[in-house]
């Protein structure tokens, strides 16, 4: 939205962005008194921000604001800083002086929306986003970004709705593409979404990104013969696509056809050898052929290129746990949190391996701060919730349903944590009430909890049969 004023054959080239950002950088250095337009500050600091080199996007601003006052376009860049900053009042206080200024511009609203977004208030975003549509030109990013709103706020139904808006105006945004698939998925109609990227297919023959989509999709359903026919088929339109070639390598992984998986692999790892992802996935074949050695070789050599890779670390770590060595598991998890210290998949692990240690002292602070970095995620939320019941805390745990509520889009699975915990404590009434408002808010809750309790002690075959009573 923010260069929607320039001409599309304006955009900078990589080595006219290089020398305007080094012109910029020598006038703050030297004190030197070069004229920058508009339009050219704006370049410069857009260019900071995709680098996250906020405190020279601060200076592009001060110098702006003291060249240009009273600025819109620098105006908005400064809400936005706001906002990064968690200056939310300040942020918004300054759109809506903004918006008296300039009640017709259409990046007021836009930027209006990414900070209600940030905020957590997908309703207002969603608002804002269709106050900010002035021609069609704005319709693809404007309705990929409302679908993303409805995607936070579980409505995956208008999400998908928003999304083939958007598809109708940029039929080649494989983005787009890749987040329908993830909405059909998430909305549990996988089925619609395979006849809706088949229909793709025939409209859209050469574009790999449906395939790959439609591939994704019957893989879901476990048609692992006609996922790999659609992976197959993105490939023959190019033969190097990375993700068509990983997701073909998975799914032969699925099928157990672990040699078809190797080929496919190496031919990945001949094109990208530094590819970590391509590792992991010989570290896989190898565990799935019983070799543990070699499987932690590849997942030593994926981190080794990629020390931030989680998936590298986090199936490092579970298959050292896995083979006895909790020890070396903790450890390199500890080490992917001196790395990345707010992860909660490595919060997590760490706190569920600690558990099936016995240690409910480092258990607890892994999942309690798994949940504070990832509030709105069920599993976690249940890991703490449920620790904290075991624990003797009961009162505790039915406040921190209260704060996994809060977390809007988590609505439905808190009703169904509040219910697990009423038959925790033999109160079924009360469970069922909850575990109804939860069916009826969330769509996933059913199969979370079959997944969530699929052993066989006493919690687990409870839950089950509380499920089937609601049938």
């Amino acid at each position: 939205m923010w260069d929607e004023e320039e001409d599309d054959n304006d955009f900078l080239s990589e080595e006219e962005m290089k020398e305007l950002v080094d012109r910029f950088e020598r006038t703050q250095k030297e004190g030197a008194n070069d004229f920058f337009d508009a339009d050219d500050l704006a370049e410069i600091f857009d260019y900071y921000i995709s680098k996250m080199n906020i405190n020279r996007a601060k200076q592009v601003l001060k110098f702006a604001s003291e060249t240009y006052p009273r600025n819109s376009m620098f105006m908005l860049r400064e809400a936005q800083m706001y906002a990064h900053n968690d200056q939310v009042d300040n942020a918004l206080g300054l759109i809506a002086e903004i918006e008296q200024m300039d009640p017709n511009n259409p990046d007021v609203f836009f930027t209006k929306a990414t900070i209600y977004s940030h905020l957590q208030k997908y309703e207002k975003a969603i608002e804002a986003y269709k106050q900010a549509i002035v021609d069609e030109d704005d319709l693809e990013e404007i309705y990929q970004n409302i679908a993303m709103e409805y995607a936070n706020l579980h409505k995956f139904d208008k999400a998908i709705e928003y999304l083939q808006k958007a598809l109708k105006y940029a039929p080649d945004n494989e983005s787009i593409l890749m987040d329908l698939e993830i909405n059909y998925e998430r909305s549990m109609t996988v089925e619609q979404g395979i006849e809706y990227f088949t229909k793709l297919t025939h409209e859209m023959p050469y574009n790999r990104a449906v395939w790959v989509g439609l591939g994704l999709l019957y893989r879901n359903l476990k048609l692992y013969e006609k996922a790999i026919e659609s992976f197959q088929m993105a490939l023959a339109i190019n033969e190097t696509d990375m993700v068509a070639m990983l997701n073909l390598a998975s799914t032969y992984s699925a099928l157990g056809q672990i040699q078809d998986m190797l080929r496919i692999t190496r031919e990945i790892l001949d094109l990208h050898p530094e590819d970590p992802f391509a590792h992991v996935l010989m570290a896989e074949a190898a565990e799935q052929s019983n070799d543990i050695p070699l499987a932690m070789r590849y997942y030593v050599k994926a981190l080794e290129v990629d020390e931030f890779f989680e998936q590298a670390r986090l199936g490092y770590a579970h298959l050292l746990f896995q083979n006895e060595q909790p020890a070396y598991a903790v450890d390199v998890l500890k080490r992917g949190l001196e790395l990345d210290p707010e992860n909660s998949e490595y919060t997590y692990m760490y706190g569920d391996i600690c558990y099936q240690m016995g240690d409910m002292e480092s258990a607890f602070l892994g999942f309690e701060h798994a949940f504070k970095f990832a509030p709105a995620n069920p599993d976690y939320a249940a890991a703490y919730i449920f620790l904290l019941h075991e624990l003797g805390y009961v009162e505790m745990a039915f406040e921190q349903t209260d704060v996994f509520e809060k977390e809007k889009v988590s609505e439905g699975f808190a009703h169904a944590v509040r219910a697990i915990l009423f038959l925790k404590e033999h109160k079924k009434e009360e469970a069922i009430d909850e575990l109804v408002i939860a069916s009826t808010q969330e769509p996933l809750v059913r199969a979370w909890l079959n997944d969530l309790f699929s052993g066989e002690d006493e919690d687990d075959l409870d839950v089950r049969m509380l499920l089937d009573e609601l049938k």
